[in-house]
């Protein structure tokens, strides 16, 4: 399925919109002839982004068994050129409810720039305008996610969300929820919506510490432990760079492996790709 979440804060004295995504991805039999084999096997691995920044002003996240139902929404905006949130939320609604099932696609389309934050929900046959809040996918990763939101009086929600959505996605009830934890946030700053840069440290096993013993922060890589960094590379890509392992992961929607290059069923996916840094610091492709 997916865990989608987006929420509107305050950071230092001003509002912005943050989505959160996992990257685990279930393709159905009959979606796996749109990609070659070296796709499946880095979707396998690594699974997709599914925040796409369209432009400065919007992101757009979904979850669903049917991808390429996003791809087709991304598609059908970047021919529109210029459009309003109005017109980005009625295609998307038509996408959702023309779909076989209301679980192939949903969509939370966030719009953001001086003067607006706004957080537009499609799914289950509706549109939820301007929500303070909104998620789609795992209900089960949801009611665990809320569950530590939740657990500490003493402070906001808003202040849990980021600990919360990597606890759930390093360990769900629900197995279709996984991989690794991404976010993009509306940078004022950078007047558009850009992926969080993040060092981040996983375990799979839980420890048992005694008193006056070392907590290892992150296990051995034979116990399933890693770390790695998230590198923002302009809005539409996003880089992996896992310290256990050599190449690094780029996710984009601007670069494609050259056995899809025009396939529209990837249109605006934020697909993975193994790279690497050469000694002049260019990133280059793994062959």
């Amino acid at each position: 399925m997916s865990f989608v979440y987006a929420e509107k804060k305050m950071v230092i004295d001003q509002e912005i919109i943050t989505i959160h995504c996992d990257t685990k991805i279930g393709l159905l039999d009959g979606a796996k002839a749109a990609f070659c084999e070296e796709e499946l096997d880095l979707i396998e691995k690594y699974g997709i982004v599914k925040i796409s920044n369209l432009g400065a002003s919007i992101s757009v996240a979904f979850a669903g068994n049917n991808i390429f139902l996003a791809a087709k929404l991304f598609s059908q905006l970047c021919e529109l050129k210029t459009f309003s949130v109005v017109e980005a939320v009625e295609r998307a609604y038509a996408i959702h409810s023309g779909a076989k099932s209301p679980s192939d696609i949903e969509f939370i389309i966030c719009t953001a720039d001086d003067t607006i934050m706004r957080i537009d929900c499609i799914k289950d046959g509706r549109v939820q305008k301007n929500c303070s809040s909104a998620w789609l996918g795992s209900y089960e990763a949801f009611r665990e996610f809320q569950r530590i939101r939740m657990s500490d009086p003493e402070k906001d929600p808003t202040e849990l969300t980021d600990s919360a959505f990597e606890s759930v996605v390093q360990g769900c009830p629900d197995d279709s929820v996984g991989k690794f934890w991404i976010s993009a946030s509306y940078r004022p700053d950078l007047k558009c919506f850009w992926y969080s840069e993040r060092l981040a440290l996983h375990s799979v096993k839980k420890q048992t510490v005694k008193v006056g013993e070392t907590i290892k922060f992150f296990l051995d890589p034979s116990d399933g432990g890693y770390s790695y960094r998230l590198i923002p590379c302009g809005a539409d890509s996003l880089l992996m760079d896992i310290d256990q392992m050599e190449p690094m992961i780029l996710f984009s929607r601007a670069h494609r492996l050259l056995e899809s290059n025009n396939n529209p069923n990837h249109f605006g996916l934020m697909l993975p790709m193994l790279v690497k840094q050469k000694e002049n610091e260019e990133i280059v492709r793994c062959k």
